[in-house]
C-alpha cells in the first residue's frame, strides 16, 4: 500500500500543468438568449476556441441553438488568452 501511495505521488509530480486555462461565461438577455463568452490560453488555434464555444452553447441548449457561424463568430487574443464571444438563442 505504501508502495502505491509514493508510485501516485511520483507519477503527479512527473505529470506536466495543463497547458491551458478555460472559462466560459454566459449572461442571459432573455427569451433563451445567452451572451456567451469562452476564455482559454492562446496556446488552441481559433478553431479550437469555436468548438469550446460551440460544446457550452449545446450545453446551455440541449434542443439546439440560433447562433454565430465560424465565420462570424469573434475570436479576440489578448494577454496570452484568447476569448470567443456571441449571442446565442435556445431553440425550444
Amino acid at each position: 500500500m505504501r508502495a502505491m501511495v509514493i508510485a501516485l505521488v511520483l507519477v503527479a509530480a512527473c505529470h506536466p500543468p495543463t497547458p491551458y486555462w478555460k472559462s466560459y461565461s454566459e449572461t442571459p438577455s432573455g427569451k433563451g438568449q445567452f451572451l456567451l463568452r469562452i476564455h482559454v490560453t492562446d496556446d488552441y488555434e481559433d478553431e479550437a476556441v469555436a468548438r469550446f464555444f460551440y460544446r457550452r452553447a449545446g450545453d446551455l441548449c440541449p434542443n439546439g441553438y440560433d447562433g454565430p457561424s465560424v465565420d462570424q463568430l469573434d475570436v479576440d487574443s489578448e494577454d496570452d488568452m484568447k476569448t470567443a464571444i456571441g449571442m446565442i438563442r435556445c431553440k425550444q
